[in-house]
């Protein structure tokens, strides 16, 4: 199986509904001809059903190649989104950090049992399900999960999820499929080159590696720093011989067991 890149775009909603458009077509412009598209179902400025422009671009989308992915419900962690605490698991204390300090306070899927990340995965599911869309695959915001929220992924269904670091086959027989998940860090320009500094790092540690993922947020355009750095690791990628697909191919040729 040739070496293969997943692109992703984070966050897609109908408040980043223009940036997400920009992004889209910068990588098509460098040939991404199929992108992973990882949809909030209810983010704050609009739910996915309700806004008929993003309905059609989405659609456009994925009648064009793209792979949707459910990402979330909210995407705002459960202690920060004003909830009761009803349904809240308590993660360890290094899970914590991770959640308040590298990625903001939206491990939404860290602090959930599985009943409440059962309910928030069938929300989601219905709202894709009310413009007549399924996702193959979840991604919880911060790809951080409880034990109890990973399990209630693979109990709903889903084909896969991923984590920061591996994809992980959720059919009968299916297995993890290792490669770091990489993302700038939209900020200060000293966050910024560090961002770019770790980026650089894991691209060249994993240039053998059977799978590459890089991800795009609708933030990444303000600036354009962290885009534009994101954009030429794509080119690279593409230019080393590596093949643009999504998730759902990936695993079916590489097999879902071994």
């Amino acid at each position: 199986m040739s070496r293969a890149l997943v692109v992703s775009l984070h966050d897609a909603c109908p408040a980043t509904l223009q940036a997400c458009r920009t992004i889209r077509a910068a990588l098509r412009a460098e040939g991404v001809g199929r992108a992973v598209l990882k949809v909030i179902p209810c983010a704050a400025g609009g739910d996915c059903d309700a806004d008929p422009a993003f309905a059609d671009w989405l659609r456009r989308c994925l009648g064009e190649g793209d792979e949707l992915v459910q990402h979330g419900l909210c995407h705002v962690g459960p202690l920060l989104d004003g909830e009761d605490r009803r349904g809240l698991v308590r993660p360890p204390p290094w899970l914590c950090f991770l959640d308040t300090v590298v990625v903001r306070g939206i491990g939404e899927f860290l602090w959930l049992d599985r009943a409440e990340a059962l309910r928030r995965l069938a929300e989601g599911r219905q709202r894709l399900a009310n413009l007549g869309l399924r996702a193959a695959g979840f991604t919880a915001p911060g790809w951080l999960y409880s034990p109890a929220a990973a399990e209630a992924v693979a109990e709903m269904g889903f084909t896969y999820l991923t984590t920061v670091c591996r994809v992980r086959d959720l059919r009968p027989g299916g297995r993890d499929h290792w490669g770091v998940g990489m993302c700038n860090r939209p900020g200060e320009y000293g966050l910024d080159l560090f961002s770019r500094g770790v980026t650089e790092c894991l691209v060249a540690v994993q240039a053998q590696a059977p799978l590459v993922r890089l991800s795009f947020h609708p933030a990444d355009i303000e600036g354009h720093q962290p885009f534009t750095h994101t954009l030429g690791k794509v080119r690279e990628a593409l230019a080393a011989g590596r093949s643009a697909t999504t998730y759902a191919e990936y695993l079916d040729r590489a097999g879902c067991r071994g």
